[in-house]
């Protein structure tokens, strides 16, 4: 019997197995391996040449899963079903695996498997990131399903903002803990660069990064607003946004009304490697996070740690997780949403930088942001939920 074979299985649920913005799960597959054997569930499957791992098992949808989930939903007024067709799969798979927990990821999908779960009187831990601990919390049926989730699973959020939302519609503080996903610190190392403050006095190129899809709460309007202003005051600047995404050719048509295409490189979709690239020949990292017209949110950008990690100063703003991450001017920059005239500010306040506030920034995603501390932390909360406790979590 091999090593593997003696781990205990767990299972990971998520709908669609994996986008390039969904790394951490990844990640954290690896890094639950070191202890137990964990195995994916999923409807779909794309990059896998990316996020090569085995097994997955994959039951994809088709036009009568889709009605009958459709019709489940409509008749027991819920936001999200599994056909039954689905449920009895995904039970002879975890018992035929012998799966001992379920995690799911991003709560309608948590949902979903949560009959499959209890069902097989097994554990359900459940992580929320964003968007469905926000813009979808103004739903009354998505919210009123939540509560035989609150009830069953230990509930993960990524951020105290997340953590928060969550117990005002209705989660047990008891059974909920503010879980970060952390950076992998040994791919994003500290790199020596010329401070911000030098290269202005030197009259060097200094380079803005921004590393997001460009969607509406990742504020790429509001930056290019900003920087519009910028580079009036400083010919020097130059800024480089990574991501793909619905919004990318607005940005780019934006770029040109304002007359700054030719400050603003605009690179695609971009992988792992090629983000700490771009990361290392950064000077300064910027994410102006807003809540977006439907009110979708952040959790906590898990790129800010990236970026942080590899002593980048970071421009963002008091929205959601982030302040739990960046103290503003002690290892970045914070400022109010969609606030023009304080972005400006603060992009001046990082120009005037030593390598002091990089260094910090480092040190602290170092000492607690950190994948691997993180992913250890996940493991108590598995070990938690097999051993079956009733105590309140302690909060990681």
């Amino acid at each position: 019997m091999s090593n593997d074979d003696k781990k205990q299985a767990i299972a990971v649920y998520l709908r669609y197995y994996l986008s390039i913005s969904m790394t951490f799960v990844y990640r954290q597959l690896h890094g639950a391996a070191s202890r137990f054997r964990p195995i994916v569930l999923t409807s779909s499957l794309s990059n896998l040449d990316i996020f090569p791992y085995e097994p997955i098992y994959a039951k994809e949808w088709n036009f009568f899963d889709r009605v009958q989930s459709r019709l489940e939903r409509l008749l027991k007024r819920k936001y999200a079903a599994l056909p039954p067709i689905h449920i009895r799969y995904w039970k002879r798979i975890v018992r035929e695996q012998k799966v001992r927990l379920i995690h799911a990821h991003f709560g309608p999908y948590a949902l979903e498997i949560l009959p499959v779960a209890r069902a097989m009187r097994i554990p359900l831990v459940a992580t929320f990131h964003g968007f469905e601990a926000s813009m979808l919390l103004r739903n009354p049926i998505y919210v009123a399903q939540l509560r035989e989730l609150f009830d069953y699973a230990i509930i993960i959020a990524v951020s105290r903002g997340v953590a928060e939302r969550l117990i005002g519609v209705g989660a047990d503080r008891s059974r909920l803990v503010v879980h970060y996903i952390g950076a992998p610190v040994e791919n994003f190392r500290y790199v020596e660069r010329k401070a911000p403050s030098e290269k202005v006095k030197e009259g060097l190129p200094i380079e803005f990064l921004q590393v997001s899809n460009f969607v509406e709460k990742k504020g790429h309007r509001y930056t290019i607003e900003a920087f519009s202003k910028l580079f009036s005051r400083y010919s020097n600047c130059n800024l480089t946004l990574a991501g793909d995404g619905p919004l990318r050719g607005e940005m780019e048509a934006l770029c040109r009304r304002m007359n700054i295409e030719d400050r603003v490189r605009f690179v695609g979709r971009v992988t792992t490697d090629q983000a700490i690239r771009l990361m290392s020949n950064a000077d300064i990292f910027v994410h102006h996070s807003v809540i977006s017209e439907a009110g979708d949110q952040e959790g906590l950008p898990t790129v800010i740690a990236e970026a942080m990690s590899t002593g980048l100063i970071v421009v963002s703003t008091r929205h959601s997780g982030i302040p739990e991450i960046i103290d503003h001017g002690v290892d970045g920059f914070l400022v109010e949403e969609r606030d023009i005239e304080g972005y400006l500010s603060a992009l001046g306040s990082a120009l005037e930088c030593t390598d002091a506030f990089g260094r910090r920034a480092a040190e602290k995603v170092k000492s607690k942001f950190n994948l691997d501390v993180q992913n250890g932390k996940l493991l108590e909360i598995y070990d938690r939920a097999l051993s079956g406790q009733k105590d309140p979590i302690a909060p990681c």
